[in-house]
């Protein structure tokens, strides 16, 4: 199925029309195609398949676009900003350390496997002013927790502040905390529990001045965490700033590679994958938007 699929999309993608397309990609063979994807990936047809999945996933599936945010080291953000035009987000604008765009569901995994200078996808679900902790806290007990979490969801707060009214990030998570715990409490008498470690829902919080901005972190562990390592040497280089060095210069495994002090070999590694465009956390075992509940 899958090869006539692809030889279809190759050599009749330009005759048909919206209606034979929809003859020939049905609804149940969709979800088909996003695993195809990936397999297309490995094998080098990445450019035939991008387009195509695209359009099905978004006629078939009514996928909307949604803001997102994709995280990354200071200088590697005009280089993040090309792989996700790559990709095809739409609405790309660079920040300090981030990017902004936005894309539908199929983007957003998408983006977590190939982006190879990203260190986390955040998808903004609140945003609001706010001078105090106090109106942070009323803000965020507000909003309408149940859509995206229940009581048995366990959750952890990452905080980070640029702001002369909030000196404590810690003290911003845990009233981020505070709320969340008490709508459900009024609501329904019980509470959803805080997990450090592989809680269900990440929620990350980011003030910068008095605008507040909460989302929902759709990495988990940080994406420079390929999961291809068992041990590594101390104080190795981030594989995504080794990764955003190399495309910096332009490496693209058409030349011989030599690092001849390797240290835990980072560099060489992240050259190979981009050499037989391999998606770089292709390898990770998990990522936190596997947990959510849509």
């Amino acid at each position: 199925i899958s090869r006539a699929i692809v030889t279809k999309s190759k050599s009749e993608s330009k005759k048909h029309t919206n209606s034979q397309i929809n003859y020939l990609f049905p609804h149940e063979i969709v979800l088909l195609l996003n695993k195809i994807s990936v397999i297309c990936v490995i094998c080098g047809k990445q450019k035939i398949q991008q387009k195509t999945i695209s359009l099905l996933a978004t006629k078939y599936l009514n996928m909307k676009e949604f803001e997102l945010v994709a995280k990354t080291y200071y200088g590697l953000e005009e280089i993040l900003a090309k792989e996700l035009t790559e990709l095809g987000a739409n609405n790309v604008t660079i920040g300090r350390r981030a990017v902004s765009f936005t894309g539908d569901k199929a983007l957003m995994y998408k983006a977590n496997l190939h982006l190879r200078t990203a260190i986390r996808i955040l998808k903004p679900i609140l945003k609001f002013k706010a001078s105090d902790a106090d109106m942070v806290y009323d803000k965020v007990k507000a909003f309408d927790w149940s859509k995206f979490m229940t009581v048995k969801t366990t959750f952890a707060i990452d905080a980070t502040v640029n702001s002369e009214s909030f000196r404590h990030s810690k003290f911003v998570a845990y009233r981020v905390k505070d709320a969340i715990v008490d709508q459900f409490m009024e609501r329904e008498n019980r509470r959803p529990n805080v997990r450090i470690n592989n809680p269900d829902l990440f929620i990350n919080v980011h003030i910068s001045h008095d605008e507040c901005t909460l989302s929902l972190d759709s990495s988990g562990e940080s994406l420079h965490k390929r999961g291809y390592r068992n041990s590594q040497n101390e104080a190795p280089i981030s594989e995504a700033l080794a990764a955003g060095m190399l495309l910096m210069a332009g490496w693209n495994g058409e030349t011989d590679f030599v690092d001849p002090m390797c240290g835990s070999g980072t560099f060489l590694i992240e050259a190979a994958l981009i050499a037989l465009n391999i998606p770089p956390c292709i390898y990770r075992k998990s990522f936190a938007f596997e947990k959510w509940n849509d």
